[in-house]
């Protein structure tokens, strides 16, 4: 998904197979996917019609069927003599087959490339030998590891493979260029609709992306279509179908970073490579609210201190009111008070006492609920003493997050004193990014000791331990 291409063909809509226009295909990374081609699919005088095509279909000068799934019109040309054209836009790319609807975009198994897998797993077939003589003799030899395949339930294996090619000069061959990559092999017990296996790669992606402290993204992903079945109706479909789409976060080149720079890489969990990787998964539907908070401003580095601040507060209280239940009362205790304190509300005939009443109701309601300072102490104190490395006091940490949460709120003047703010904030922003990362792996099967040890071979959080002076 790194690199822009354009494809030419014929293209046409499934409702009207006999009309057929050249045109041309553009997928632009960070950009969208276009279709421009001489003609119109709708008709020439409906040209404000903002109906969403299912699919668009194709077929390019080199005979490959295409898709583009979920069009819009974006512009329609029109000039005389000359023919009208139109440009649509789409949000999905299939090359390789052609399907009417997204949910008969049904795969056996998809392959997918991130940026930095190969990094992360970091194992590799090469031998090079080298003869310690005056004659400059070496040799290299490829043996392609063997595969890691992880059961993660009855319906999902997930494996790593890996892939070589050789570039072989037929001229001059002054060099040569094997190169190994690394993939993930994604296979559900049955062949499955599209969005669920996009659904995945995206949870694994964040997965990834927490794992290499980098912004990890996608780079390539293929779908393999096995069964015969779509041939038996007539349709000739590639059994490997390349997917484009735009990604959630931004396609940039890839940077060198190395393993020691990561949290963890394959090698760190190798004996519970599967565990992780299964509570990770099983776990997303749970947490997602709670992973797409803290993911959000990984995927955003730009974004002010005060929004990361923002996010955070609201990860850490979404973790809490998923995992953790009650509050000061029995619900059952708490409805009781609440039933008499709303009956004790008078009524009262002055202006805008009705919204009054209606606002002080839908407040009471939450009464039972604890304070953000009293979910912060739990989280916090369930980190043992390792929290404290990062943090000089853990309740003045509580209490600066709890006062400029309350002031970003609500911006009030009494107080503005107490937040934080310029580099304050943002210093006060990465404490609890690492609260928040403590609870993610201890959530997928590190322990607090093997948490530690992730944090203080990691150049970038060593730095911000607090010293022997924490408490």
């Amino acid at each position: 998904m790194q690199k822009s291409f354009e494809i030419k063909g014929l293209w046409w809509i499934p409702e009207k197979p006999d009309k057929k226009y050249r045109g041309s295909l553009k997928y632009i990374p960070n950009k969208g996917i276009y279709l421009e081609i001489e003609g119109i699919f709708g008709e020439l005088l409906d040209i404000n019609n903002t109906e969403m095509y299912d699919a668009i279909l194709g077929i390019s000068n080199k005979n490959e069927l295409i898709t583009l799934s979920k069009c819009w019109v974006k512009n329609i040309s029109i000039g005389f003599p000359k023919p009208p054209s139109s440009t649509y836009f789409a949000h999905l790319l299939f090359v390789g087959g052609h399907f009417e609807k997204p949910e008969s975009a049904l795969f056996d198994r998809v392959y997918v490339k991130y940026a930095y897998l190969d990094e992360w797993v970091n194992i590799y077939g090469f031998q090079i030998n080298q003869e310690h003589d005056e004659t400059g003799s070496f040799s290299i030899k490829y043996q392609k590891p063997a595969d890691i395949n992880e059961t993660i339930n009855d319906n999902l294996t997930v494996s790593i493979r890996f892939n070589i090619q050789l570039a072989i000069p037929t001229l001059v061959k002054k060099e040569l260029h094997p190169k190994q990559t690394t993939y993930l092999y994604l296979k559900f017990s049955d062949p499955t609709c599209f969005e669920d296996y996009v659904h995945l790669v995206f949870v694994l992606q964040n997965f990834f992306t927490l794992a290499t402290c980098e912004e990890v993204f996608l780079m390539e992903l293929i779908g393999i279509i096995e069964s015969n079945k779509q041939a038996q109706e007539g349709k000739t479909i590639h059994p490997n179908v390349r997917i484009y789409f735009i990604p959630i976060s931004k396609v940039s080149q890839e940077k060198e970073i190395y393993p020691h720079q990561m949290f963890f890489t394959y090698t760190d969990i190798k004996d519970k490579f599967g565990i992780i990787l299964k509570n990770w998964i099983e776990k997303e539907e749970t947490l997602r609210p709670f992973y797409n908070l803290y993911f959000a401003v990984q995927y955003n580095s730009s974004l002010f201190s005060e929004n990361k601040f923002l996010n955070y507060v609201q990860a850490l209280e979404t973790y809490y009111g998923r995992l953790y239940n009650g509050g000061y009362l029995p619900e059952s205790t708490c409805k009781e008070i609440y039933d008499c304190l709303v009956s004790a509300i008078p009524d009262l005939s002055i202006d805008g006492y009705k919204d009054f009443k209606m606002s002080l109701t839908q407040r009471l309601k939450y009464i039972n609920e604890y304070s953000l300072r009293k979910k912060l102490k739990v989280l916090v104190n369930g980190t043992g003493d390792l929290f404290d490395k990062y943090v000089e006091n853990r309740n003045l940490f509580v209490e600066s997050v709890v006062d400029t949460r309350n002031y970003l709120t609500h911006y009030s003047t009494n107080l503005e004193h107490s937040a934080a703010k310029g580099t304050d904030i943002f210093q006060l922003a990465q404490k609890m990014q690492i609260l928040i990362e403590i609870l993610m792996l201890r959530e997928i099967g590190f322990n607090l000791d093997e948490i530690r040890q992730i944090f203080h071979k990691n150049n970038r959080y060593r730095s911000l331990e607090a010293g022997e002076g924490a408490k």
